[in-house]
């Protein structure tokens, strides 16, 4: 072969070879790139075979790699050479090139018994130098004597530097994929990633970094320790380590005091061991071999997070490329422990509220087997001391009849200790702060400047520290009580504890509104067999409006009349006069009632459809909230409205809380009517019998007076016939007989005309207007009282006797003109309602005092001593029981009576309708 031949040849295979090189740095392929070179370089010194070693810092030895070539093709492996052994050890021990002519007389040649060696005669072995470290050896042999030349030797040490430069350009790449696959690996990490696991995670990847490639994976060290930037400390029990075989928990790194990682956290930047002059290593690191430390500190949200180690253990420097992937690595592994560690607290954070929730899930349950308000108290109580770091517990409810804050309910304290003093709102304790604010009120450090004299001891013995108190108010913003707990330790409560134990006050108002309700529908079902119709109607607004923290309210009734359906008013807490009518079509209320369901209105002063917007304005109603008063069968019988000062938007539980107590109010109102009316039946029983029985003796004394007062005139027509001249010639005489005998027969008109009322009625069609106008003919009304009437004359007769009935209007317009002192207005209306004709009977004088009016209608009570028969509005009441009909009364002080008069229609009347 001629020498340009070969040139061109050579030059082919280093051209082959370089390509070879540009290809491992771009594909990381070692295996097959080393193959390759081998392969060209045995080829191109024309050499027998080759080997690539590399060095193993792990086992600290020079082991073959890639090999080709005679006899080791498909046969087996050459072996590996230990520092300084044979001339592959010896070139990595010196980093020099050896060029052996013939290994038969150079004593630095290992012998081998294996016969594949007795034909070896030249050996050529160049290092492989990184960073001025031998990583490696390439030799080639010969069958032939002086084999290789200077060229060869020359040759081989560049390709033996390409190597190595490809070398490090791979592990570049390779720290860039390793910087890739932390952040596909971190970006995985979820809700279940452990912290130490990412910690692992984090140094395993910075070994990788600076350790990229086989050669080379023993020779870096990677440890972290976590930071507590608040306690300015790291945490022992947090360290993590990678690399080294022997670098665990037996190695005590523990982070020195001014230290290296210090000095990281205070510069918050890296620091390499080198560039500090006064630094010396640690000694238990120097042991296993650490030659160069760098420190970075992990800072993620402008937080100290941990410091990360990473150790080399050769002499040298961390390089350009290494410290540039490490600088970008440590970002990324800072972030993924601040997320990782932020997960963490989420997690906690979520664990808490599960448990919270379970917890508040108990209270609902137990609270719900109580069938005391104490012990439901008690029972939430209990579960906030033992969910919180209190030692002790209060709960004090509002009384509004004292104003005053009164214990319920204590925990952690025995009976005796505590003190059962109650509060006022107005006093100054943080109990009174909280209800003042009302919100919350945290205590910290009850001895503090701001808060102290204003703790109030639930036990004297007892030194409290801390305080957390949580004011209970109601949907409707009215105030229930005060949730308070305490503890001996300062600081120990924190926001957590606020949120659980609001949520626990949000569970006590509950309770206590549902025990609340519990009472009052008990109260308004023992109120039907003891109270009348309309103060079981007050009693029901006066608890409704305390309910739902509302200052008025009203009850309507659904009544059936000529002109249509209207709600007739049957009691209000103020502001509106009883038996007030509102259309059912055209108005809220009547909305409320047609639909069966709650109405709000956020503002009835500007709604079109309130009736009473001047009433409304005049009292400063502002919001209102209305439920159906439905009977037991659903039917709608009339409507509870209440009504507020302020702006408010009603929620569900206030619409179900006053849903739930009208709806119990209908029933109660009905069982009210319906015993009402049985008292009624039996009270008309007793006075028809009583009546009976008192007309027998009636007739009787009018028989016997007759008989012995009725014969005084004829005895005076006697005398006079008989003395006519004696009489005639005495004027006196004359006079006296004619006195005595018209005195006799006026005692006998009186006594027949007062007897006739305790006589059976006899009951006939009756017009209320002809009885009316038997009244006024009998009753002297003053020029200045003004008489008026409604809608009588086309009223259907009722069932009713006619001077019966002449006797009631006779008795009321005269108490209503005695009422006015002879002057004022007096209302006479009526309207059909069913099978009923009602009649309202009104006057604007200045009305009953509260104190008579449950009253008026007993017997001892007269309206006036010179008036008929002196019985006064019971002999009324009475006249209407017998005619089957009722009376009822409204009346407000400054503003006029109104007496409402019921009787039943006529029957033939009421067959024909209902025909």
């Amino acid at each position: 072969m001629t020498e340009d031949k070969r040139a061109v040849e050579r030059l082919e295979r280093l051209q082959s070879i370089l390509e070879t090189l540009v290809e491992f740095e771009e594909t990381f392929e070692f295996e097959e790139a080393w193959e390759r070179i081998i392969r060209d370089a045995v080829q191109l010194m024309g050499a027998r075979r080759g080997t690539l070693f590399l060095v193993d810092r792990n086992r600290d030895l020079l082991l073959p790699r890639v090999w080709y070539g005679e006899p080791w093709t498909g046969q087996g492996r050459p072996r590996g050479y230990q520092r300084g052994e044979g001339i592959a050890g010896r070139v990595w021990l010196t980093g020099e090139p050896i060029n052996c002519p013939d290994v038969r007389h150079d004593p630095r040649f290992r012998r081998s018994h294996d016969p594949r060696w007795a034909e070896l005669r030249s050996l050529l072995c160049v290092p492989i130098r990184a960073r001025e470290r031998v990583i490696g050896v390439i030799a080639v042999d010969s069958t032939e004597e002086n084999a290789f030349r200077e060229e060869d030797e020359r040759l081989l040490t560049t390709l033996a530097r390409h190597v190595a430069s490809a070398f490090e350009t791979a592990k570049l790449y390779q720290g860039l994929a390793d910087l890739r696959d932390v952040g596909e690996r971190l970006n995985k990490m979820g809700p279940r990633t452990e912290y130490a696991d990412t910690l692992r995670a984090i140094v395993e990847k910075a070994v990788q970094v600076v350790a990229a490639g086989a050669s080379s994976a023993g020779e870096a060290a990677a440890v972290i320790y976590r930071y507590d930037d608040t306690r300015g400390e790291f945490d022992r029990h947090s360290r993590v380590a990678a690399g080294w075989r022997d670098f665990d928990g037996a190695l005590d790194d523990y982070p020195r005091k001014g230290g290296l990682g210090e000095r990281a956290i205070l510069l918050r930047r890296r620091v390499l061991s080198y560039e500090q002059p006064d630094f010396v290593i640690n000694p238990a690191q120097q042991q296993q071999g650490a030659a160069a430390v760098v420190a970075y500190p992990l800072i993620a949200a402008d937080r100290v997070l941990g410091v990360l180690y990473v150790t080399l253990r050769d002499e040298r420097r961390f390089t350009r490329h290494e410290l540039m992937l490490l600088d970008n690595f440590v970002n990324q592994a800072a972030l993924a422990l601040y997320h990782t560690e932020q997960i963490g607290d989420v997690s906690r954070e979520l664990a808490r509220k599960v448990y919270e929730l379970e917890q508040l899930r108990r209270a609902d349950a137990l609270i719900s087997q109580r069938p005391h308000l104490d012990e439901a108290l008690a029972e939430i109580l209990r579960i906030a001391v033992d969910t919180t770091r209190a030692e002790y517990g209060s709960f004090r409810l509002y009384n509004r009849n004292d104003e005053r804050l009164h214990l319920a309910a204590t925990a952690g304290l025995l009976a005796d200790h505590v003190v059962r003093t109650s509060l006022r709102l107005d006093e100054a304790s943080v109990i009174g702060q909280a209800v003042k604010q009302r919100r919350p009120v945290r205590v910290d450090d009850v001895f503090s400047p701001e808060w102290k004299g204003l703790y109030r001891p639930l036990a004297a013995d007892i030194p409290i520290r801390s305080e957390l108190a949580i004011p209970l108010f109601n949907a409707g913003g009215g105030l229930e009580g005060v949730l308070n707990l305490e503890s001996t330790q300062p600081y120990a409560f924190d926001e957590e504890d606020e949120r659980l134990l609001s949520a626990l006050a949000t569970q006590a108002v509950i309770a206590i509104q549902e025990f609340k309700l519990i009472d009052t529908m008990a109260e308004l079902t023992e109120a039907t067999l003891t109270h009348t119709k309309t103060s079981l109607f007050e009693l029901a607004i006066r608890r409704a409006c305390e309910l739902i923290n509302a200052p008025y309210g009203a009850i309507w009734r659904l009544e059936q009349r000529d002109d249509g359906r209207v709600l007739v008013l049957q009691a209000a807490s103020t502001g509106q006069r009883r038996g007030e009518t509102i259309p059912l079509e055209s108005s809220l209320t009547g909305k409320a009632v047609l639909q069966r369901a709650p109405i709000t209105v956020e503002d009835v002063q500007n709604h079109a459809a309130f009736r009473n917007t001047e009433l409304a304005r005049r009292h400063g109603w502002r919001s209102a909230l209305i439920v159906p008063l439905l009977a037991r069968n659903g039917d709608p019988i009339g409507a509870f409205s209440i009504y507020t000062t302020d702006k408010r938007t009603f929620g569900d539980w206030e619409k179900r809380l006053l849903t739930v107590l009208a709806n119990h109010a209908a029933i109660a109102i009905r069982d009210a009517e319906i015993l009402e009316t049985l008292r009624e039946t039996r009270e008309r029983q007793a006075v028809a019998e009583t009546f009976a029985a008192v007309g027998d003796i009636a007739a009787n004394l009018l028989h016997r007076l007759n008989n012995q007062v009725g014969t005084i005139p004829v005895r005076v027509q006697s005398i006079e016939a008989k003395c006519a001249a004696e009489i005639e010639a005495n004027e006196y005489l004359a006079k006296n007989l004619a006195a005595i005998a018209a005195s006799a027969r006026d005692a006998m008109r009186t006594v027949r005309d007062t007897l006739r009322h305790l006589r059976p009625i006899e009951m006939a069609p009756v017009r209320v207007g002809d009885a009316l106008l038997d009244a006024l003919r009998e009753v002297r009304v003053p020029p200045e009282v003004q008489l008026f009437t409604e809608n009588i004359e086309t009223l259907p007769p009722v069932r009713a006797g006619r001077p019966q009935l002449a006797l009631v209007f006779i008795n009321l317009i005269e108490n209503a003109i005695e009422a006015m002192q002879g002057a004022g207005q007096i209302t006479i209306r009526a309207h059909r309602t069913n099978d009923e004709v009602v009649i309202h009977v009104s006057d604007n004088g200045p009305g009953i005092p509260d104190a008579l009016l449950p009253h008026i209608f007993e017997l001892n009570v007269s309206s006036g001593g010179e008036r008929k028969l002196g019985f006064g509005l019971w002999w009324v009441r009475t006249l209407l029981q017998r005619l089957n009909g009722h009376i009822d009364v409204f009346s407000e002080e400054g503003h006029g009576t109104t007496f409402i008069i019921r009787l039943p229609v006529w029957e033939e009347e009421l067959a024909e309708a209902e025909a």
